[in-house]
Formats: C-alpha cells, sequence, structure tokens
C-alpha cells in the first residue's frame, strides 16, 4: 500500500510538472516567435531605405520559413512589406496585394484587423475612396465581432476621412451600427463625441444631437478632460437646436448648485436596444478590469443603484489597488444620476480627505439596488 501511494504521488508530480512544463514550452514559443520577429523586422525596416528590393525578397522568405508561426506575428511582416512596396517602391498594386494575402492567411482577429486597417489607409492613400468607404462599411462588423479595441483603433482613421469627404450620414450609419452591437461604447469619445458631431453636420438632426450629447456626457469619465468635451458638445448642441446659449448657461450653473433648475434634466435620451444593453451585460466578465463597460450598461438600464454597488465593491475588495479606478467609476455614477457633479465632487472630497459627508448612503435610498429609476430618465427601450 506504502509502494502504491508513493508511485501514485510521483505519477501525479509528473504530471503535473509536465503540464506546467508544457505550458512553459507555450510561453517559451510565444516569446521566441516574438522576438524573432521584432529582431527581423528591425532588420528590414533599416534595410529598405538602401534596397528595397531586396527587402522585399527578404521578407517574403521570412513568411515562407515561418508558416507555422502565430499569423498575429505575420501580420507585422505583411503591414511592413505593404509599406515597402508602397512607399519605396512606389507599387501600390503589390502593396494592396500583400495586405489581402496576409488577411486571406488568418480569419484571427488580431492578425486580420489590422491589416484592414492598413488596407483602408492604403486605399484612401491611394485615392480609390469609394472602394475604401466600400471596405470599411463591409468589414465593420469583424470589428465588432472581435472587440472594441479594433473598432475604436479603425475610427481614428475613418471619421477624419468621412470629415474630408463631407460625408456625416455614412459615418453616423457606422457609429449607429456599432451602438447597436455594443451600447456601452457610448462613452468611447470617438463613439460618443463622433456621433454628435456628424448628426450636427446634418441640418435638420440637431434634437437626435443633443439627446446623444446628454448620454455621452452622463457616461463620461470624470475626468476634467473628458467632461470639458462632452460639455462642449453639449453647449454645441443647445446652440444648434436653439440658436441661443441660454439653456447651455443654465446648466453650467446647476453643475454647482443642484437647487438651480437644469435643463439637462427635460432632454430627452435616444432610443437604445434593451436587449442588446442585457446581452452585452451578460457577456461582460464581472472583473475589475471589465467593471467600466458593467457600469456603463447598468447606467444605460437606469439601474444607478446596481452600478453604485459593484464600483462600491470594487473599492472594498482591494482598497489599495483599486481606490483610484473605483473612486472614479463612483463620481461617474453620480454624475450620470444626478445630471450635475455636486455629490461626485463632494464624494471625492471625503474619500481623499474624510471631510464633509459621505453622500454614498444618501444614494442608495434614492437609488435601491435591482431597481431602475423613473422611465423619464432612461432611455427609450426598443424591442
Amino acid at each position: 500500500m506504502k509502494r502504491f501511494f508513493v508511485a501514485h504521488c510521483f505519477l501525479l508530480f509528473f504530471l503535473g510538472f509536465a503540464f506546467l512544463s508544457a505550458d512553459n514550452i507555450v510561453w517559451a514559443d510565444a516569446h521566441t516567435d516574438w522576438k524573432t520577429t521584432n529582431d527581423f523586422l528591425q532588420q528590414i525596416d533599416k534595410q529598405r531605405t538602401a534596397d528595397a528590393s531586396g527587402a522585399v525578397q527578404a521578407a517574403l522568405q521570412f513568411e515562407q520559413q515561418h508558416t507555422s508561426m502565430d499569423p498575429v506575428w505575420l501580420e507585422k511582416v505583411d503591414v511592413l512589406l505593404s509599406r515597402i512596396y508602397s512607399e519605396n517602391l512606389k507599387d501600390n498594386a503589390k502593396a494592396l496585394s500583400a495586405l489581402d494575402t496576409g488577411m486571406a492567411r488568418s480569419a484571427k482577429p488580431e492578425a486580420y484587423l489590422p491589416l484592414a486597417i492598413q488596407k483602408y489607409q492604403l486605399l484612401i492613400h491611394m485615392g480609390q475612396n469609394a472602394q475604401a468607404d466600400s471596405f470599411y462599411t463591409q468589414t465593420v462588423p469583424r470589428f465588432l465581432e472581435a472587440n472594441r479595441y479594433y473598432f475604436t483603433w479603425s475610427l481614428a482613421y475613418f471619421l477624419p476621412e468621412m470629415k474630408r469627404q463631407n460625408k456625416p450620414q455614412e459615418a453616423t450609419s457606422v457609429l449607429l451600427k456599432a451602438l447597436a452591437a455594443h451600447p456601452s461604447i457610448i462613452d468611447y469619445p470617438f463613439v460618443g463625441e463622433g456621433l454628435v458631431q456628424n448628426l450636427l453636420r446634418q441640418p435638420g438632426h440637431e434634437e437626435e444631437a443633443l439627446s446623444y450629447a446628454k448620454l455621452h456626457w452622463m457616461t463620461c469619465d470624470f475626468d476634467s478632460k473628458w467632461i470639458v468635451k462632452a460639455t462642449d458638445l453639449l453647449q454645441k448642441a443647445w446652440m444648434a437646436k436653439d440658436l441661443n446659449a441660454a439653456q447651455s448657461t443654465a446648466f453650467l450653473k446647476a453643475q454647482q448648485d443642484k437647487s438651480i433648475p437644469n435643463p439637462l434634466k427635460d432632454v430627452k435620451l435616444p432610443a437604445l436596444d434593451a436587449a442588446a444593453i442585457q446581452h452585452e451585460l451578460e457577456v461582460t466578465p464581472d472583473t475589475a478590469t471589465h467593471i467600466h463597460p458593467r457600469v456603463t450598461l447598468l447606467v444605460l438600464e437606469g439601474k444607478y443603484g446596481d452600478a453604485m454597488l459593484i464600483a462600491r465593491r470594487l473599492l472594498l475588495d482591494n482598497p489599495t489597488q483599486n481606490a483610484s479606478q473605483a473612486a472614479g467609476e463612483i463620481a461617474r455614477i453620480f454624475k450620470a444620476a444626478d445630471l450635475n457633479m455636486v455629490r461626485a465632487n463632494a464624494f471625492l472630497q471625503y474619500f481623499k480627505t474624510g471631510q464633509g459627508d459621505n453622500p454614498l448612503e444618501d444614494f442608495f435610498k434614492e437609488h435601491p439596488v435591482g431597481t431602475a429609476s423613473s422611465e423619464k430618465d432612461l432611455p427609450t427601450p426598443v424591442h
């Protein structure tokens, strides 16, 4: 029996060692591929100035020799290869071909989508605006299926181009499709600001622009830079709608004195898909790294108490590590629920100094966990 026990323990130890070793091997392989690719890219980036054709051949040979490498690393070679063709050899056709070859190699988002962004930029550079716009529109679903990072990255190129081409309708259409798929991205500057700005470029959409400007202001980060920009959007939308500054002036006064009537309360929020919000909430992990989109989604549902609960929990779970993030989220929720920054600033003062009153206790009385705010304060649901 003792011999069996020793043998059994040895077997468990061996299997555990093998498992950990396998993980280490996988990590080592990935690290090796990254280093191999990075070293090679530095080499041909230097070579392409003096010998562009030689750099191309070296890149093609590298890809042939590393067909089993993770496409994420080969994508970086494809991007540089395309740039060598376009910038050094002035051959845009081959530059496009290099990108198409890379995209055909793998559907893996981390490999495919950076190449797609590069292709869009190249088509614009070539003056093929119609092809570029068509390609981008076709690729949007893939951006959205992957994750919000790639889509917002692509917007950094797409929105300025739509502005240059004076195509606010096309930009608006893409942004609304994105919001339908991922409602939580309303707080992204490219999305919230981009949507309001493009709506304001279309006569007759002032009311809609003001509606989205309100939602973006409610959900933007509690950071002076973003609040100033979101407030500026509100002021522009009010001016476009009313052709006077009365509403925006009253709104600014109400930010420091909650007894002053706040005109933002009378602005109707945009129609949002309730099912899409709930679905994104269900698939967004309940972890510290995903607290921001979860708070945004709960705010969109009008569940301010639930949003505040998870922000407070983040603080209590790890006060040392999560303090700054949690405080920012708590202040953001106060801003969204109150439509002013009075209690948000009071909380931050209490949090930093311990002086004054903590407004959290009253907040939970006003917004019990598990209930939504009154219908007039919520985005109109679309079923």
